[in-house]
């Protein structure tokens, strides 16, 4: 769902976007595995670990993801305030699910806690960003002129 909402205010892509989306999407097909690992066993420090591990991955490329748009002025018209504020979000989710991880080894149930917390927390804090709609000049099954 974040994926979605911040790529939504990308406004173009390059082949660099891509490869760190490739990246983050690589992070994703692994989720389904480190999840059902962390259900078939969930106080285990070794599977919290691995599952903790996988979602500060996400975090770290859709982070990656997102920088790379910004500092490539790929982004669709947004306040840069805004822009700062996704980024801070990002950068807050990454370090918490880092502390989930961090915390498996020692305290399992308050890791599992923290895994449980940090997507309600994020969904909590959202606010919306409107941009205006992208720009209809051309037909939508135009072609570009090659030279």
């Amino acid at each position: 769902m974040v994926h979605h909402l911040s790529v939504a205010l990308i406004g173009r892509a390059t082949r660099g976007l891509l490869w760190w989306n490739l990246l983050f999407l690589f992070t994703i097909v692994v989720l389904p595995y480190s999840t059902a690992v962390l259900g078939r066993y969930p106080q285990a420090p070794p599977a919290l670990v691995f599952y903790g591990a996988n979602v500060a991955c996400c975090s770290l490329a859709l982070w990656l993801v997102w920088g790379y748009a910004v500092r490539s002025g790929l982004l669709r018209p947004i306040p840069p305030a805004a822009a700062r504020l996704i980024q801070i979000r990002f950068a807050i989710s990454s370090a918490g699910s880092i502390v989930g991880t961090l915390l498996a080894l020692f305290v399992a149930p308050a890791a599992l806690a923290v895994f449980v917390l940090l997507p309600l927390a994020h969904a909590a804090t959202w606010v919306p960003i409107s941009t205006p709609p992208p720009n209809k000049s051309a037909p939508s099954g135009a072609r570009r002129k090659s030279r």
